[in-house]
């Protein structure tokens, strides 16, 4: 990964994590080291004590976005300890678990370190975790569920340099050696044990763990593009998909006339060569051909849309958008354009005798009897135009094939 590629992941996980704001607290530890966050006033935050913690269940556990168990030592644990058996098995997102001294320190590389931590554990599904040091007190022992030890022996591992061994890892994008080093004492301990899989994000000399964190599922991506427009009819576009999790995905597409407001699902047009909702499509460039018309886009006036591919690659998910661009159907209907039966929304098919009392010149009845025909004989259904109009109006011959 690029340091560019990780930059730009960074920023969409600041934004997913101030989507994901339900943070629980365990005051009894030193946890002020998540206030350094800068969005922390507005996570949703739950503070409870040792007796608040312990009568705490694993579903009400996993209602929270993330858990934050700050530095301290000894005692300070005991509760986290006593249950560890209900609320590990809550713990269903990202983990980090660190030896740093975040909370007594205001280093500017502290905050840093904090904030692309708690981007980075927001960022995912389930109920994160973030576990600071217990400065060797107690060697993590709060945390064999998951196997992990740290070293034993009270500041087992004073230290302050700080290595950032995974530099692109979204919990390391933005810190360097100088950034995490000498904090009077940057670390109080290390870790020893922990799952296979996991990541070691930074140590300190002779390659100490200091930073572990559970595996990073990088999201699928996609770039969406179509016509600048103005467009009319079936909208030819092109999605581009990569994914390190897996050759295939599956896809789905919707449109949106509001700015991206609200979306509903996209028709494909017949010509397309993807057909949404679609499982199993290999990754690479894919043509999406948009009935925009069938869908209603840009016939009473011209309307600005954006299309959403939704991917996900059984790992994890994403979405991406086409710019903003015009839909102009109107001159698809050269004749008659509107909401006929006076009684419904969006435009309606005129049948014959509608279409010849009104090229006569004659009052319509109400409510119009209105039916839904298709000029064409096509698939979709269609407003007549002033030719078919001017035929009925004549009494030429004017076959409807009304579906």
């Amino acid at each position: 990964m690029s340091r560019r590629t990780a930059t730009l992941l960074s920023v969409c996980l600041l934004s997913c994590a101030l989507q994901a704001q339900n943070v629980l607290v365990y005051t009894d530890l030193l946890w002020r080291g998540i206030e350094k966050h800068p969005s922390y006033a507005t996570f949703n935050v739950t503070m409870v004590n040792a007796a608040q913690w312990g009568a705490m269940s694993t579903a009400q556990f996993s209602a929270y976005d993330m858990i934050w168990l700050g530095d301290w030592s000894g005692s300070a644990y005991d509760a986290v300890f006593a249950n560890r058996t209900t609320w590990t098995p809550a713990i269903t997102g990202y983990v980090c678990v660190h030896g740093l001294d975040t909370q007594a320190h205001s280093q500017p590389g502290v905050t840093t370190f904090v904030t692309d931590v708690v981007d980075w554990l927001l960022s995912g599904s389930g109920t994160a975790l973030c576990v600071g040091t217990d400065v060797g007190t107690r060697g993590l022992d709060f945390l064999d569920g998951f196997g992990i030890t740290g070293c034993t022996g009270f500041n087992c591992f004073n230290n302050d340099t700080v290595i950032p061994v995974m530099p692109m890892h979204p919990t390391m994008i933005n810190s360097t050696q100088a950034s995490l080093s000498n904090w009077s004492q940057s670390s109080h301990n290390r870790i020893i044990n922990f799952p296979p899989g996991w990541d070691i994000v930074a140590e300190g000399p002779a390659a100490q763990i200091v930073v572990i964190c559970s595996p990073n599922v990088v999201p699928p991506s996609c770039t969406f593009t179509a016509p600048a427009g103005p467009v009319m009819d079936d909208v030819v576009t092109t999605l581009d998909v990569t994914s390190p999790n897996g050759p295939t995905f599956d896809l789905g597409i919707e449109f949106s006339t509001d700015s991206g407001a609200t979306y509903q699902a996209a028709t494909a047009a017949a010509t397309s060569p993807t057909l949404p909702p679609a499982l199993g499509l290999p990754t690479g460039m894919h043509d999406f051909h948009w009935d925009s018309r069938g869908d209603g886009v840009g016939v009473m006036m011209i309307q600005p849309a954006i299309l959403r591919a939704s991917i996900d690659d059984g790992v994890a998910a994403s979405e991406c958008e086409t710019a903003l661009f015009d839909v102009d159907n109107t001159m698809l209907c050269n004749g008659i354009c509107g909401d006929c039966d006076l009684n419904a929304a969006g435009p309606d098919i005129l049948d014959a005798l509608a279409a010849a009392q009104i090229a006569a010149g004659l009052m319509m009845p109400t409510p119009l009897q209105v039916a839904c025909c298709d000029v064409n004989s096509s698939t979709t259904v269609e407003i007549l135009d002033a030719l078919f109009i001017a035929q009925s109006a004549a009494g030429l011959p004017a076959t409807l094939t009304c579906l």
